[in-house]
């Protein structure tokens, strides 16, 4: 567990997380918001696929739903609920992909 994680990780209310992790020599203490810090950056190490899919997410709604799903020949809701629920079909997945990197 690193210390001094949290300020440079979250944010709590628009502003950079507190940290109250200390290190007196023998024990070395690590705060509750550091604890989440590296609770999620774990989380993004262990499921870097998570990231890549709400990258392809982002760029969808940055593009455009209709557009997407033209340029798929799929129905435009589809992909509206892929953006909702944040999950795409793995049957579609590459194919998105490689649309969103051609619009986008």
């Amino acid at each position: 567990m690193q210390q001094h994680l949290a300020p440079k990780m979250l944010l709590v209310n628009g502003k950079p997380s507190p940290c109250h992790c200390f290190d007196d020599g023998e024990t070395k203490v690590v705060c509750v918001y550091c604890t989440q810090a590296n609770l999620i950056a774990w989380e993004k190490q262990e499921h870097p696929e998570q990231d890549i899919e709400g990258n392809v997410l982002e760029k969808i709604k940055k593009i455009g739903v209709r557009r997407v799903a033209r340029n798929l020949g799929i129905h435009h809701t589809t992909v509206m609920k892929w953006s909702k629920y944040k999950k795409i079909n793995k049957k579609y997945f590459e194919a998105t992909k490689k649309v969103v990197t051609t619009l986008g």
